[in-house]
């Protein structure tokens, strides 16, 4: 699979459609203009990484991933630390060792073994 492949395919692990469901039900955080943020801020990791592509160096593609993590970082303080609780983080946990696998790093040897967004997430 090529690296193009590999990363839409880590699309697939995408939370924000369930994030968005949970707004339906009466969790307000979960406003569309929230989710669409957080949306987006995968989405430009992803098309970030794509115009790196996969000769870049793994520092390239780790400092990539940090802006993204503290983005999120952001994003979360902005909405009163409320977006992204347990259940959001594990999915979002999950959604950037996917990316990160895809892009060639190994996911394992961050965050003491539980994955690279808790080297800078403070969610």
């Amino acid at each position: 699979m090529s690296f193009s492949d590999k990363l839409a395919d880590a699309r697939k692990s995408y939370p924000f459609e369930t994030w968005a469901a949970r707004f339906g039900r009466g969790l307000d955080q979960y406003t569309p203009e929230n989710v669409g943020l957080a949306k987006a801020i995968m989405d430009n990791l992803i098309v970030s990484l794509l115009a790196v592509g996969d000769e870049a160096s793994d520092e390239v593609k780790i400092s990539l991933i940090k802006e993204s993590v503290e983005a999120l970082n952001d994003l979360h303080n902005q909405v009163n630390r409320e977006l992204i609780e347990t259940g959001e983080r594990e999915e979002l946990c999950c959604l950037l060792d996917v990316i990160t696998e895809a892009v060639g790093l190994d996911a394992d040897v961050y965050g003491v073994s539980v994955g690279i967004g808790s080297e800078w997430r403070d969610w």
